[in-house]
């Protein structure tokens, strides 16, 4: 019988020399997130990231999940969970811009926080809030209730 030959798999993060961020609240998040975003095109082009956060709830990292088109950003979870089991992450918080400033949520937006948070349980990692932001202003899901599932 030949020998058999897989690739092996090699999971790393490397921290940066960044200040972490403690987040403990909405505007908290708003403040560090909103700097995230590409200021040439937040008004055109929608994007989704994710803040990775420790046990003390200090921002490890973020991941720029998707940038997307003028009214949707596609979001796969699996690469959201993936980068989360490569850091050392408890906690998240996810971000995404509408272009349009309506920060109205759309069904879109339930359906992946949903996702997210469902999938962040069987993991232990929480998902804490999701931020929409628009004309300088956001909505947060766990300030009004919307993290429940």
């Amino acid at each position: 019988m030949s020998e058999t030959h897989i690739p092996e798999i090699k999971v790393s993060f490397k921290g940066g020399k960044e200040e972490a961020h403690k987040i403990s609240c909405s505007k908290d998040a708003y403040e560090v997130g909103k700097h995230l975003f590409n200021k040439d095109t937040i008004e055109y082009i929608e994007e989704f990231l994710v803040i990775y956060l420790n046990a003390q709830h200090k921002t490890l990292g973020y991941f720029r999940a998707s940038i997307g088109g003028i009214e949707a950003a596609i979001v796969d979870p699996r690469i959201i969970l993936g980068i989360a089991l490569k850091v050392p992450c408890t906690a998240m918080i996810l971000f995404h811009n509408h272009p349009s400033g309506n920060l109205n949520v759309s069904r879109q937006d339930k359906e992946i926080t949903r996702k997210l948070v469902q999938a962040g349980e069987l993991l232990d990692i929480n998902i804490l809030d999701h931020l929409i932001i628009g004309d300088g202003e956001y909505h947060s899901f766990a300030d009004c209730g919307e993290m429940e599932f």
